[in-house]
């Protein structure tokens, strides 16, 4: 029986998908579990997500492991973010130095790993099927299956992202509570204008709004398509089922807010944080670097 410490880990480490050292002619988990020189352990490596707190927890998880198996050693190390995940992850394909196990992968971006057979599916694992029904997960898990009907990735954790305001500086400008519709932001952007003509509604660091990087979606357009459709999917049962009109009014909207010149163009160090913005798209993990950076910013 496997350990049960494996089994959360499994199902823990799994977070976004499972690398393998293969390419399409080795795509077997075994390929990279190789022995730890002369201590004839089997050595595992887990990349943790570019985020000092999975990385701390990852170490923690990993050592509480060893100690249930003596015989394995796992060496958990943080990914490299630049230029992205992504991009490391292609990187140590192309060049044969991928890990066993990495987190951080999206689904979207786990299909190609699929397709390129740089990845196995999950549920080929023994005690899949247990780790599936302790996290009671059998009803989520039939929307993360593929198109060949394996499931790639094991969703651990989701991340809220929301819109972040400076209610701070919207005061001062004359908007004394955040926008909740196109038509208050559009109007908010205006009275900022009015009161500050440098600022900007809408600012980020991470790339700006022109930037075509794909993962950047995940902040800008895509929350904003999730709430003007009410959570409607993109693709259902291979065909694309996107809803035509949240898209349009999504879109409408980035173009209005650029016609006022409200929106980054160009890069831009935390404008946001600044207050040489009013609006951003976050994620959990903004907290965490706000209070280090920015203690002075209050909730």
């Amino acid at each position: 029986m496997i350990n049960k410490n494996w089994k959360k880990m499994l199902g823990m480490v799994a977070t976004l998908g499972v690398v393998t050292t293969g390419l399409a002619a080795c795509g077997n988990s075994e390929d990279k579990e190789s022995s730890d020189g002369a201590s004839g352990k089997t050595k595992i490596t887990f990349w943790a997500a570019p985020n000092p707190t999975q990385y701390k927890y990852w170490q923690d998880m990993a050592k509480e492991f060893e100690k249930e198996n003596e015989n394995i050693t796992v060496e958990v190390s943080q990914m490299k973010e630049s230029p992205s995940s992504e991009a490391t992850i292609q990187s140590a394909v192309a060049s044969n130095t991928t890990p066993t196990i990495s987190e951080n992968i999206t689904r979207s971006f786990a299909a190609q790993l699929a397709d390129s057979k740089a990845i196995i599916p999950v549920n080929d694992l023994e005690h899949y099927d247990d780790i599936i029904s302790e996290r009671s997960m059998d009803e989520s898990i039939k929307g993360w299956a593929f198109g060949d009907g394996s499931n790639y990735v094991i969703p651990v954790y989701s991340n809220p992202i929301l819109l972040g305001w400076r209610t701070d500086i919207l005061a001062e400008a004359g908007v004394d509570k955040a926008p909740t519709t196109y038509t208050e932001t559009l109007d908010a952007a205006k009275k900022l204008k009015e009161k500050y003509p440098d600022k900007l509604l809408w600012g980020k660091s991470d790339g700006d709004l022109t930037d075509t990087t794909a993962w950047l979606r995940w902040f800008d357009f895509f929350p904003l398509y999730d709430a003007a459709s009410d959570g409607n999917a993109y693709v259902t049962d291979g065909e694309f089922v996107a809803d035509e009109a949240a898209f349009t009014n999504v879109l409408t909207f980035a173009s209005d807010l650029a016609e006022e010149k409200m929106v980054q163009i160009g890069a831009a160090t935390d404008p946001f944080e600044n207050g040489d913005a009013v609006m951003t798209v976050l994620g959990p993990w903004n907290f965490a670097n706000w209070a280090e950076k920015y203690p002075e910013l209050n909730y």
